[in-house]
C-alpha cells in the first residue's frame, strides 16, 4: 500500500513539514512528488529550493528558484538570478536578494524583513540575521511563526537573543525531548 498523498495540498504540506523537522531528504522526494502532482502549486519550488540548499546543493536550489519565477511570469528574475549564481555562487544571490529587497523600503513589511532575516542567517552573519528576524516579529510577518522550527535559522539559535526574540512571540525553545 502506498502511503504517499494524492491531494496535492496535503503532499505539498508533508513536504513543509518534513523539511522542518530536518528530514531533508524525505522533503524532496515529498516535493517533488507534488510537483507531479500539481507542477505549478504555489510554493513548492520555494521549499524544494531550500531543501536543496539545506542539502548544500546550490545549483539544484538555483534551477527551482528559477523555475518558481519563471511559472509565475518573472522571467527577468529568473535570468538575472542565474547570472549572479554564475558570477558568485550562491552568497551572490543572498546578497543580490538582501539588495533587491533593501532598494524598495517601501515593500519592507513583516514577509520582506523575515526573508532579509532567513537571507543573513544562512550567509553566517547573526548581527543581521538577529535584527531582521526581531523586525520581522515587530511587523507581525506571518511567517516568524516558524521561527522556531525554520532550518534556515540553525546559526542564529545558539544566541540568547533568539531565544528572547522567540519569548516576544510567546514561544521557547526546546533543547531536548523531555523539554517541556
Amino acid at each position: 500500500m502506498n502511503s504517499t498523498p494524492v491531494s496535492s495540498v496535503i503532499s505539498r504540506f508533508l513536504g513543509e513539514a518534513l523539511y522542518y523537522d530536518r528530514q531533508v531528504s524525505a522533503a524532496v522526494r515529498q516535493l517533488r512528488h507534488t510537483l507531479a502532482l500539481a507542477p505549478d502549486m504555489p510554493m513548492t519550488r520555494n521549499y524544494l529550493a531550500a531543501a536543496y540548499g539545506t542539502m548544500d546543493m546550490p545549483e539544484e536550489s538555483l534551477r527551482e528558484r528559477q523555475e518558481s519565477l519563471r511559472r509565475t511570469g518573472r522571467e527577468k528574475q529568473a535570468d538575472a538570478l542565474g547570472e549572479v549564481f554564475a558570477s558568485g555562487g550562491e552568497p551572490a544571490t543572498l546578497r543580490w536578494a538582501i539588495q533587491t529587497a533593501l532598494s524598495r523600503p517601501d515593500e519592507l513589511d513583516g514577509e520582506k524583513a523575515w526573508e532579509l532575516a532567513i537571507f543573513h542567517a544562512r550567509l553566517g552573519e547573526i548581527e543581521d540575521g538577529l535584527r531582521w528576524l526581531s523586525e520581522a516579529v515587530q511587523r507581525r510577518g506571518y511567517e516568524v511563526t516558524f521561527a522556531k522550527v525554520h532550518p534556515a535559522l540553525d546559526g542564529l539559535r545558539s544566541d540568547p537573543r533568539f531565544a528572547a526574540i522567540l519569548k516576544t512571540m510567546n514561544l521557547r525553545t526546546v533543547t531536548g525531548p523531555d523539554a517541556s
